[in-house]
C-alpha cells in the first residue's frame, strides 16, 4: 500500500515545467494545467499530498489545498498546521464520550483514593501553561531526610482503556505546541478542566511519595491514587520571586502581594529547591550530562499579523524543581515496572556502540584538542561539555556529541537513558507479577490501612526510566498510568509487551512530527521578524557550523543565520568553527523554506586579525 504524505510549499516554473517545491526543498511533479500556472504566478502557499512509489526517484502527487499568499504569519502558520495534520477533528463517538465527562470531582470519585487534600501542593509551570499535569510538595524531616510528593493528574480515571476517547488520544500521540497555540492530545474539557490540577479545586491524581537522604539516595517510596487540592498556581518567575525576591525577568512589580498570599507554601517551596539541588548533584555523580538550552521566544502583535520582537528564553531557577522531581518520579515508576515484570513504556536514550561513529567523533573533536576517553559515557561527555561551556565552539561541540547518540525514543524494551545517568536494566517477564504486586500492596496496607497503593523500602538502582508525569499531553504517560491504575485497583494487566511495542512506534512518530512542526514554526517566526529588519546589524557573532557552500553564524542572543560563500579556498583558510565575526547584517530572507541570510557588515569581516573584502567573502 502506498503511503501518502503532506507537504507545505509553493508551485514554481523551473524553465521547462511547473513543479511543487516543499518548504524543505523537495521537488515534486504535478499536473501541468491552468491551476499550476496560477499558483506559480500568485506564489500562494499550498498543501501537496504525495504518493510514495516503489521508485524512490519518482515523486508524484497533487495539490489538495490552497492556503494563501506567504509573507505573514497567518497563511504560513496555517500551512504548517495543515502539512503536519495537527488540527485533528474529533469523531462523533469521542464527542459523545467527552460530553459525559463530569465537570467536578464527586465524593464517589474519591472512593479508594487516599485523601491528601490537607497537603499544601502547588503547581509550577511556564507563564503560558493552560493545563497542569503535576503538583509538588516537599518538607524537611527532623532526621535530615526530605519527604517529596509528586501528584500527577489521574487522566486514566476519566479516559477508560476501552473507550473511543482513549484510542483517539493515543492516535494523537501527544499535544503539539506552536507558539501560544496548543493542539491538545485530549479535548479541552479534560486537558484544561477536570484533569488539570487547577488551583483551589479537588482533583484526582496518582501520587508518588519518597523519602530522600541528604546524598540523594532514597530511603523508601510508594505510589497511590490520591485526591488533592492545589493551593496555588505559580509560574517559574513567581516561584523565583517568592524565594529570592527577584527573578531573571526582573518583573518585580508584577508580583506585588505574592509573598503574603503564598505564606502557606513557603516552607515547601524552600524544601523543593533543596531537594532539586540534592537530586541534580546525585544524578550528575551517576554519570548524567547537562546541556543548556537556548530557545527563542517571540512577541506577536495583538492580531498575530506581525512578529514584533524576540528574546532568549529565561531559565528560571525553579525550572529545576519540576525537572528534577519529574525525573525521580519517572525513575521510580520505571523501576517498579521493571522489578514487577510489568509491561511498560520506557523512555530510552542510547549511545551508538559503533567503531566507525566513534572514530568520526574523535576526528571532529581533534582540531579543538578535545577527545572522548575509552568508555564513552555520560561522565566523559560532561567533561567535554564543561571544557567548552561559554566558548564560541560550544554549540558545535554539543551538536557533534548529540549526533553520536541515538535520538531518545519510546520502547517496551528498557535500554537505559545516558543523558540522565540511567543504566540499562533487565526486565524479567517471567516474574510472578501479581505475587510481587501483593507484597508491595501489603507494605502499603501496613502503613496506611488501605490496599490501594504500592509501597517499597530502600533505594532504587537507577536502571529504568519511563515517562509518567504528563498524561494530559503525552500518550506514553497515559498508557503507563493506565497500566498501573489497573494493577492497583483491579489486579489486572491491561497492556502486553506487543501492545506497548505498537503504541511506542506511534508515539515516536508523533513526537518526530511535533518537533519538525515546532522547528518550522519557530523558523518562520524568525524569518518574518528578519524580513522587516533587513540591514539590522549584530556585533560579536561567531561561526557555529560550516556547510558545503555556507557558514552558519550565531549571534549572542540566539539567532542563527546563513552566510554564503563561493571561494572554497577562502572558506578553508579563514572560516573556522568558533571564529569571531565582529559584525554582520541581515541581507535577505527566504520563507520557503524559512531562512535568514547575512553578510559581513560594511563589506568587511575581521578574522584572524585580517580585514577581508566582499570579493573574498563571496
Amino acid at each position: 500500500m502506498q503511503k501518502k504524505l503532506k507537504y507545505a510549499g509553493i508551485v514554481k516554473f523551473d524553465g521547462k515545467r511547473y513543479v511543487f517545491v516543499s518548504k524543505r526543498g523537495v521537488i515534486f511533479n504535478i499536473i501541468q494545467n491552468a491551476q499550476a500556472k496560477h499558483l506559480a504566478d500568485s506564489g500562494e502557499l499550498c498543501i501537496f499530498e504525495s504518493i510514495h512509489t516503489k521508485n524512490p526517484d519518482e515523486k508524484l502527487g497533487q495539490i489538495v489545498k490552497i492556503i494563501g499568499k506567504g509573507g505573514d504569519p497567518i497563511p504560513e502558520g496555517r500551512a504548517i498546521v495543515d502539512s503536519y495534520g495537527l488540527n485533528v477533528k474529533m469523531p462523533s463517538d469521542v464527542k459523545s464520550e467527552v460530553a459525559r465527562v463530569p465537570n467536578f470531582v464527586s465524593a464517589k470519585d474519591c472512593e479508594n483514593f487516599a485523601d491528601l487534600r490537607h497537603i499544601p501542593f502547588v503547581t509550577i509551570d511556564p507563564d503560558s501553561a493552560k493545563d497542569y499535569d503535576d503538583a509538588v510538595y516537599a518538607c524537611k524531616n527532623p532526621d535530615g531526610t526530605y519527604t517529596l510528593k509528586v501528584a500527577i493528574a489521574n487522566v486514566s480515571h476519566y479516559v477508560p482503556f476501552d473507550s473511543s476517547l482513549f484510542t483517539w488520544a493515543l492516535e494523537n500521540g501527544n499535544s503539539k505546541y506552536l507558539g501560544a497555540t496548543v493542539y491538545p492530545m485530549l479535548p479541552e474539557k479534560l486537558s484544561n478542566g477536570i484533569c488539570s490540577l487547577n488551583e483551589g479545586v479537588d482533583r484526582l491524581t496518582m501520587c508518588t511519595t519518597c523519602t530522600i537522604n541528604p546524598d540523594g539516595s532514597l530511603k523508601d517510596y510508594k505510589i497511590e491514587p490520591a485526591v488533592i487540592n492545589s493551593r496555588h498556581r505559580l509560574t517559574y518567575k513567581e516561584a523565583d520571586f517568592i524565594h529570592f525576591g527577584r527573578n531573571a525577568s526582573g518583573d518585580k512589580e508584577s508580583h506585588s502581594g505574592l509573598v503574603a498570599k503564598t505564606l502557606d507554601v513557603r516552607d515547601s517551596l524552600d524544601s523543593l529547591l533543596e531537594v532539586a539541588d540534592i537530586l541534580f548533584e546525585a544524578r550528575m555523580k551517576r554519570g548524567a550530562f547537562d546541556i543548556d538550552s537556548k530557545e527563542l521566544e517571540f512577541t506577536l502583535s495583538p492580531d498575530g499579523a506581525e512578529v514584533l520582537d524576540y528574546s532568549l528564553a529565561h531559565n528560571e531557577v525553579y525550572t529545576s524543581v519540576i525537572e528534577e522531581t519529574a525525573v525521580i518520579t519517572n525513575e521510580i515508576w520505571g523501576e517498579i515496572a521493571q522489578n514487577l515484570g510489568l509491561p511498560f513504556n520506557y523512555r530510552n536514550h542510547e549511545i551508538f556502540r559503533d567503531d566507525k561513529i566513534a572514530k568520526e567523533l574523535q576526528a571532529k573533536l581533534k582540531p579543538f584538542n578535545l577527545y572522548i576517553p575509552t568508555g564513552f559515557n555520560g561522565k566523559n561527555i560532561q567533561k567535554v561539555i564543561n571544557s567548552v561551556k561559554g566558548k564560541r565552539i560550544e554549540d558545535y561541540i554539543v551538536s557533534v556529541l548529540l549526533a553520536s547518540m541515538k535520538a531518545a525514543d519510546y520502547s517496551y524494551a528498557n535500554m537505559g537513558h545516558v543523558g540522565l545517568g540511567i543504566r540499562r536494566g533487565n526486565v524479567d517477564f517471567s516474574i510472578d507479577t501479581m505475587s510481587e504486586v501483593e507484597k508491595a500492596r501489603s507494605r502499603y496496607f501496613k502503613n496506611t490501612g488501605t490496599p490501594y497503593g504500592l509501597a517499597f523500602e530502600g533505594d532504587i538502582s537507577h536502571t529504568a526510566y519511563g515517562h509518567t508525569t504528563s498524561p494530559i499531553r503525552r500518550g506514553s504517560d497515559l498508557v503507563n498510568q493506565t497500566q498501573f491504575m489497573s494493577i492497583i485497583m483491579d489486579n489486572n494487566i491491561l497492556f502486553s509487551e506487543s501492545m506497548i511495542d505498537d503504541a511506542s512506534k506511534s508515539f515516536n512518530y508523533n513526537e518526530k512530527i511535533s518537533k519538525m512542526a515546532e522547528s518550522d514554526y519557530n523558523d518562520m517566526l524568525l524569518a518574518l521578524w528578519a524580513k522587516n529588519h533587513i540591514g539590522h546589524t549584530f556585533t560579536d557573532c561567531y561561526i557555529s557550523e560550516i556547510g558545503a557552500d555556507h557558514a552558519v553564524i550565531s549571534t549572542q542572543d540566539g539567532i542563527k543565520m546563513n552566510m554564503s560563500f563561493k571561494n572554497l579556498d577562502f572558506s578553508k583558510k579563514y572560516l573556522k568553527i568558533g571564529k569571531e565575526l565582529k559584525s554582520i547584517t541581515i541581507s535577505s530572507v527566504g520563507l520557503n523554506p524559512a531562512v535568514v541570510n547575512c553578510m559581513p557588515t560594511a563589506v568587511y569581516a575581521r578574522l584572524h586579525g585580517e580585514l577581508l573584502d566582499e570579493r573574498q567573502m563571496n
